[in-house]
């Protein structure tokens, strides 16, 4: 490391050290869900309400997450414990990589970037609002990130004013319906966009336009694509109740409309 560089590293560690003294360390006791994330994606320091969402105890342990090693199995297993499977490694490598971008980006940018974290952790499917913003010194420099986060009911029941008519166990109904098209009719009925529902399968927009008219909509006896009616149908027909097992997985919905047609967001999806 350079003289400049080192030099500024020690400047950026006081003026992380302040602004957790100042700010940060009266939150911590508080129920707030809250981290500081540094300029090695590593977390320095979380309230006690995130700890306990994520399940671990132990501070060092906790110390040591970042978004470069988050990917490994040893840390999938710490954070997602038996949601973690091998098989499904891939899909939380997706997540990690959208996560340590995001990052990147509040470094790069100094922007404030927002999503909806959907995750399996410490045994509970967690859905929560999340909000990067950056901590910037006297110089104009960022250096560190303040991750926020509050529960959100997005994608989740809240009271559907009727009962279904079409029982949820009525498998002959069920049987018309592929997996892929009960995944988009639980996220829809559920309250999700067919934006959100494309960054939640990792498919185009259209994909999902496509397969909501040509496939599901029919199955409805609904004709085009009126997606009033067709929730309408969907709920009364109990497909909001039933989480897919297939979406039991950590995703992320990117809310910044100007990240939608991110070129390295879309090639960490083509690989994925």
């Amino acid at each position: 490391m350079s003289v400049v560089k080192a030099h500024r590293a020690e400047e950026y560690k006081e003026s992380l050290a302040q602004y957790i003294e100042l700010y940060f360390k009266p939150l911590i006791d508080r129920e707030i869900c809250a981290l500081l994330i540094d300029h090695e994606f590593q977390i320095v320091i979380a309230t006690n309400q995130s700890k306990k969402i994520l399940g671990i105890e132990d501070w060092q342990q906790f110390k040591q997450i970042s978004s470069e090693n988050f990917c490994t199995e040893e840390y999938m297993k710490l954070l997602f414990k038996d949601q973690y499977k091998r098989e499904n490694h891939e899909e939380f490598v997706f997540y990690c990589e959208k996560i340590r971008y995001l990052q990147q980006l509040v470094f790069s940018r100094g922007k404030v970037i927002q999503f909806i974290d959907m995750l399996p952790y410490n045994g509970k499917f967690v859905i929560h609002l999340t909000n990067y913003a950056p901590i910037i010194d006297g110089s104009g420099e960022v250096v560190a990130i303040n991750s926020t986060s509050v529960e959100s009911y997005v994608l989740r029941f809240q009271g559907h004013l009727r009962k279904p008519n079409i029982k949820v166990e009525d498998k002959e109904f069920k049987k018309q319906f592929s997996s892929r098209e009960l995944e988009i009719l639980f996220l829809l009925t559920n309250g999700a966009t067919q934006e959100q529902i494309a960054q939640i399968l990792n498919l185009a927009r259209t994909t999902i336009a496509t397969i909501l008219a040509n496939q599901i909509c029919p199955k409805f006896s609904i004709t085009g694509t009126n997606t009033k009616m067709l929730m309408d149908a969907a709920i009364n027909a109990g497909f909001y109740l039933d989480m897919p097992k297939s979406l039991w997985k950590p995703c992320i919905i990117i809310l910044n409309e100007d990240l939608l047609e991110d070129t390295h967001l879309k090639e960490i999806a083509d690989k994925n």
